[in-house]
């Protein structure tokens, strides 16, 4: 209940698997994993580009966010669910509008779509914020329009769920 800083909560979950002995990556580059069933203490290795040197361990535990169904694949795991960015964008409410909305206002869930809905929030500066929708991202990481990725578009428009998705709420997606 409320507002958390998950950056600060994976900080400290971060702190005490390190105080556990545990060793925490980031940023790490990843290439490949690999798993040697004769070395008992340490099976699996993780590489990287040149940069960095492979890793020897016993388990991994990976966080790898808009690139989990990637990760999972170089794993031997399945990558599907495949992952497809949507990202949300915003209105304004007219300035003679504002004086309408005082606190959060939430729509009723629809029960066929219950992770839509436009929400009206005020803001700190006086704004009333419209949204979210929700648009296809050209990247995975991409919050702009301006912002895409040939490789990650293919990706996600080539994937038969999203071909499903099109299908199926093609004429709600126009609305």
């Amino acid at each position: 209940t409320g507002i958390v800083d998950w950056g600060e909560v994976t900080r400290s979950y971060a702190a005490e698997f390190e105080q556990r002995g545990g060793k925490v990556f980031t940023s790490y580059p990843l290439e490949s994993f690999s798993l040697d069933a004769g070395s008992n203490d340490f099976p699996v290795t993780v590489r990287s580009n040149k940069k960095y040197a492979p890793l020897r361990c016993k388990y991994v535990i990976t966080c790898a966010g808009l690139q989990a169904d990637r990760v999972a694949g170089l794993s031997g795991c399945s990558s599907e669910p495949k992952i497809v960015p949507f990202r949300g964008e915003y209105l304004l409410l007219k300035p003679e509008k504002r004086h309408l909305v005082k606190t959060n206002i939430y729509p009723v869930p629809d029960p066929r779509f219950p992770f839509l809905g436009v929400h009206f929030t005020p803001r700190m500066n006086g704004d009333i914020w419209l949204g979210p929708n929700a648009v296809l991202a050209y990247k995975r990481e991409g919050y702009g329009y301006f912002q895409w990725s040939p490789s990650d578009l293919y990706d996600a428009l080539s994937y038969r769920g999203m071909h499903k998705l099109m299908t199926k709420y093609f004429s709600f997606g126009m609305q």
